[in-house]
Parts: C-alpha cells; structure tokens; sequence
C-alpha cells in the first residue's frame, strides 16, 4: 500500500485489510486476534501517521549516529508515549518493555529492522534509558 494512501486517511474496511497479515500472525503465535468490528478509522488514521513520524525519526537519528541517550531522541520517545496513551495505558517503563519484545517477535522485529538495520535495538536502548531514568 502506498503512503500516500494510508496517510489520506483509509475507512475500516482498508483498515481491516491493511491489518490482515499483523492479525494473522499474532493469532497464530499468541492466540490473539485484532477485532476489525472495533477499528475506529479516524483515529487509526492519526495513530498511524504520528507513528510512521516517530519511526522516520528514530531511524534517521540511528543513521545520523545520534546516541540512543540524546535528549532530541528521549523527548521524541516521551512524545510518542504520550500519542499511545490516547488509545491504551503506557508509560516509559511499558514502552520499554513494548520495544524488548519487539526484539523477539519475528514480525515486529523485521518490520522495524525493514525500515533501518539497527532500528529495533537502538529503539530498544533509548526505551530502556528513558524508563531507568524516568524511575530516578
């Protein structure tokens, strides 16, 4: 699918579609199942754009060798955290643990890894300093 695309905005049975095989998998491997009957669109739509937004970022910070410590890189996680908690309860310690599992998981992990080698575990480190600092 085009950004382009997803980025004008995609109704729920796009939605649904474009969460096919992420669905299929986490039946298959976890037993559990995304409801399609309760996508909301709209703020599928805006979740979506702010996270491809975030993950751009975080992959060109890795290219361009910022340390997994910079404060641009630790204010853009808060930041991200902060558009989670719209649509579920997170904080910088479940984040933390989000981005370690992403390390395991064959699907998470080639997505992130797709987009810049490397992303997963720099993800993961800045994750990791951001909670060990957030607990101080």
């Amino acid at each position: 699918m085009k950004t382009e695309k997803m980025f004008a905005g995609l109704n729920k049975e796009e939605w649904g579609e474009a969460l096919k095989d992420q669905n299929e998998y986490l039946q298959k491997e976890y037993g559990y199942s995304i409801d399609a009957e309760a996508v909301d669109a709209a703020v599928m739509n805006e979740n979506a754009e702010e996270a491809a937004q975030f993950m751009a970022f975080m992959a060109r910070s890795l290219k361009d060798g910022l340390s997994a410590q910079d404060e641009t890189v630790l204010s853009a996680i808060q930041k991200h955290i902060a558009c989670l908690r719209r649509t579920m309860e997170i904080d910088a310690a479940g984040f933390a643990a989000q981005s370690r599992f992403f390390l395991t998981d064959d699907f998470h992990r080639s997505m992130l890894e797709g987009q810049q080698t490397g992303l997963n575990y720099y993800l993961c480190i800045a994750a990791d300093h951001l909670a060990a600092r957030e607990t101080e």
